[in-house]
């Protein structure tokens, strides 16, 4: 499964797909994105929407593991031109909207 979304390749549908349950994943804290997904996009199956759910709580994972890296590299400011070259470099279709709300969310919860 993570090589289907590590691919390069996807279709347009796949990458709204993708980052809209990544921005939903990280504007409310890692939750299951399935019952968003349903009702953006009726005609996923069940099997389809917790495969993007589970793709989108690794990402999310790997994007929170990299701003906690830079922040203590660099501080807790940081731009989304910080997160971005990892990100891309793993995970080309992830948008900056989503980037943005993975480093929102990261620095979130490092003051807490």
């Amino acid at each position: 499964m993570f090589k289907w979304f590590t691919k390069r390749n996807f279709n347009q549908d796949e990458i709204e797909i993708l980052n809209f349950g990544l921005e939903l994943s990280a504007s409310h804290f890692m939750i299951p994105v399935q019952d968003s997904l349903r009702e953006r996009f009726p005609d996923l199956t069940q099997k389809e929407r917790d495969r993007y759910n589970k793709v989108c709580q690794s990402v999310l994972k790997f994007g929170l593991n990299q701003v906690y890296r830079l922040i203590n590299q660099r501080g807790i400011t940081l731009a989304l031109d910080d997160l971005k070259p990892n990100m891309l470099k793993k995970f080309p279709w992830v948008s900056d909207t989503a980037m943005r709300g993975i480093i929102f969310l990261g620095i979130y919860i490092t003051q807490k």
